[in-house]
């Protein structure tokens, strides 16, 4: 086990990119007015890769649907990426950006499982892409608190 500080200091020094799975407890963003899972959980494994570059990422998909490779990815909303680590840094807090090849999620309301097109209709809507590729390039934002453990270079490691 390693406390969210040593998972921070090791992403931190990490060179290169690298396939991980992360393990995570999260609340969905979703409406709340007449929501019967306005206190819902989410569970997901989430495969994917690390320290990756975003826009050479969607630029080599649009290359392999015969798109032309002229996206330009737009400077970050919120946070700000720390060059050579797959950390950005918010308001003191610190989020691993990961390029997500598969999830898989389960929501829970106390410990009962929900069926997942029972709380879709609640749940909040993905933005729309501007990619233009069929196979969208996934970036996902995980807060280093909400990881309960992460499979990196073939070590299963639980967060504290």
């Amino acid at each position: 086990m390693i406390t969210v500080e040593q998972l921070r200091n090791n992403l931190l020094t990490m060179k290169g990119s690298a396939i991980v799975t992360i393990n995570t407890e999260t609340v969905p963003a979703m409406r709340k007015t007449g929501n019967p899972y306005a206190n819902a959980v989410k569970m997901s494994a989430v495969n994917g890769v690390i320290n990756w570059v975003y826009e050479r990422a969607v630029n080599r998909q649009r290359i392999r649907e015969d798109l032309a490779a002229d996206f330009s990815a737009y400077s970050r909303k919120w946070g700000n990426r720390i060059v050579g680590t797959p950390l950005v840094e918010h308001k003191g807090n610190y989020y691993l950006e990961l390029k997500v090849q598969s999830v898989r999620a389960t929501y829970l309301v106390g410990n009962v499982e929900v069926n997942h097109n029972d709380i879709t209709p609640y749940l909040r809507p993905l933005s729309p892409s501007r990619q233009g590729v069929t196979r969208e390039i996934i970036l996902r934002d995980y807060a280093l608190e909400n990881i309960k453990s992460i499979l990196w270079g073939g070590e299963l490691v639980e967060i504290c």
